[in-house]
């Protein structure tokens, strides 16, 4: 009888560790990402913004160049030149 007793402990020490787990692995937190830092707002700049083209430039490249799809506006004729009437 004391054998009995000691297995169902086990068992349900086994089937509590299975649902526990089963429970963890199918949790919403693990979905959940982690919190991230907050944005930026974008500041939108202009040719004017700029007193020459190799400043307006580097601001470009740095913006991601026409990779990013030019979100400012700088370089009209999609050549990667940015405010070429800019001295």
């Amino acid at each position: 009888m004391q054998y009995i007793k000691k297995s169902w402990g086990v068992a349900l020490f086994i089937v509590f560790m299975v649902a526990g787990s089963v429970w963890y692995y199918f949790s919403i937190y693990r979905y959940i990402e982690a919190p991230t830092e907050p944005q930026k707002p974008f500041v939108d700049k202009n040719c004017g913004d700029f007193k020459t083209q190799r400043e307006a430039q580097i601001f470009f490249i740095s913006a991601g160049g026409l990779q990013s799809g030019d979100p400012h506006g700088l370089d009209a004729n999609n050549d990667g030149k940015a405010c070429e009437s800019l001295p």
